[in-house]
């Protein structure tokens, strides 16, 4: 009972969950409207398919009869799946007018003999032709929605339809039927067989052997339908999640997090080039700026340092104030991440000279960054709790990167990088990169032994 009352819910609140999440019911509804899109293809197919082996056996003014109803119900498909696109849930009663209106057509098709046959047939040996399996093959096709809902007022339509058409048929004076107890009473083959050939006959027995065997499918049928649903609600919720980790994290370490599960919560050492860009003057530009204008200037200086970085195949980590930290090979098998490091580098401060051209002949003042790189030694994996999780790269290489970008203004260079990312892009390229100068040893912050500086063009807007 507890799994029949957790399908029911699915059934009757196809929706249920989803009110919080706008764009993912969006999604959603343009999976269950594929269905019936693909559902309207596989009628129009089954009904040339019929109408050819109509065709192929009948005159072809009693096929003119059949093909006029499949283009008919081919129509209603096409409508449903229109209705479908532009809203399940705004024209469900239409959709299910027409599932109705389906139901009783290809039922008064089955049942009714074609009224283009010149001699008199009689109705009950138009229930001996074999035509009930049409029937099932629209409710079959139903299945392809992906909506139990559908199913379910598909086979509840069917079976209405051909009970009322039995019902009408029975009620004829031309009809008779014999119970089961009296059929259980004739004892030889020969009464059965003369029973059963008897062109008025109709078996009520048949009839209700039809509607369990409707009954059933309908139920398997929206059973699957409830399990595709879920599957594709459950693809929808990753597709949504994987946009939202794009959104915050940049598109490799994104793929990570969305597929390494628990690899990343153990730390790994890499060798790796950590980058910092910070903008200079910042606090003084925004001074004279109101607070949307300094917040729609760091975006758009956001988003110049970010497209850089994923061009170089970097990952951007944080935002810190006004400085930007990226990395260039966390993860396993990243070439030469120096060199990638160092071209982004040249690609920022190109962006930037760019953008302050763009900004002066506006009027407005320029834009200078600094640019600081190290290479080293990194930590990578999860840091903090389980109520508060961040993907971190630690030690001591992203503390000397910074301080090198510091060095930035005090040694007035737009990019200035330690002589381990000099050496790992000579080891990487085979020479040492060209455009930088050897500004000898220079003691950093927190550590005993000075470093040895390599910078880049001087800091200015020109640069």
């Amino acid at each position: 009972m507890r799994h029949l009352r957790r399908a029911w819910r699915a059934i009757a609140e196809p929706y249920a969950g989803m009110d919080a999440l706008p764009t993912l019911q969006a999604q959603f509804e343009q999976v269950e409207a594929a269905g019936v899109r693909l559902a309207h293809w596989f009628r129009a197919i089954s009904m040339l398919i019929a109408c050819t082996w109509i065709l192929a056996r009948a005159p072809i003014l009693s096929a003119l009869y059949y093909i006029t109803i499949a283009a008919v119900l081919v129509a209603s498909s096409y409508a449903q799946s229109v209705l479908a696109r532009s809203g399940a849930r705004r024209h469900v009663l239409a959709r299910y007018g027409l599932i109705l209106f389906d139901a009783a057509l290809i039922t008064a098709a089955v049942l009714l003999p074609n009224p283009t046959v010149p001699y008199d047939w009689p109705i009950a040996m138009q229930l001996r032709l074999g035509n009930y399996e049409f029937l099932l093959m629209f409710l079959l096709l139903a299945g392809l929605t992906f909506s139990p809902a559908t199913v379910l007022a598909t086979g509840a339509s069917l079976g209405v339809c051909w009970s009322i058409g039995m019902t009408l048929i029975l009620m004829r004076a031309d009809v008779f039927t014999v119970s089961l107890d009296a059929l259980y009473t004739i004892n030889n083959v020969d009464s059965v067989l003369e029973l059963m050939l008897n062109r008025h006959y109709v078996s009520a027995v048949v009839w209700a052997q039809q509607i369990v065997i409707l009954t059933i499918l309908t139920g398997i049928l929206a059973a699957i339908a409830v399990r595709s649903r879920r599957l594709a609600s459950r693809e929808v919720r990753l597709a949504y999640e994987r946009a939202n980790l794009f959104r915050y994290f940049s598109p490799n370490l994104a793929r990570t997090l969305a597929t390494a599960g628990e690899a990343i919560a153990h730390p790994k050492q890499h060798s790796a080039a950590v980058l910092f860009v910070d903008l200079v003057g910042f606090t003084r530009m925004c001074e004279q700026l109101a607070p949307d204008d300094s917040m729609t200037l760091l975006q758009s200086y956001y988003r110049r340092s970010a497209q850089a970085v994923f061009e170089h195949q970097g990952t951007l980590n944080k935002y810190i104030g006004d400085a930007v930290m990226a990395t260039f090979g966390i993860f396993e098998q990243d070439p030469q991440p120096a060199s990638r490091a160092l071209a982004c580098a040249y690609e920022l401060l190109d962006e930037m000279r760019r953008w302050t051209e763009k900004r002066q002949a506006a009027g407005r003042s320029a834009i200078l960054v600094g640019v600081g790189i190290h290479y080293g030694e990194v930590l990578v994996g999860d840091a903090g709790d389980d109520q508060c999780r961040e993907f971190a790269v630690l030690g001591s290489t992203v503390n000397i990167a910074a301080r090198v970008e510091r060095e930035t203004r005090r040694l007035h260079r737009a990019l200035i990088v330690s002589d381990a990312l000099a050496a790992a892009v000579a080891a990487e390229s085979g020479t040492l990169p060209d455009g930088l100068d050897d500004l000898g040893r220079h003691p950093l912050r927190g550590l005993d032994d000075p470093v040895r500086l390599w910078g880049g063009p001087p800091l200015s807007p020109g640069c």
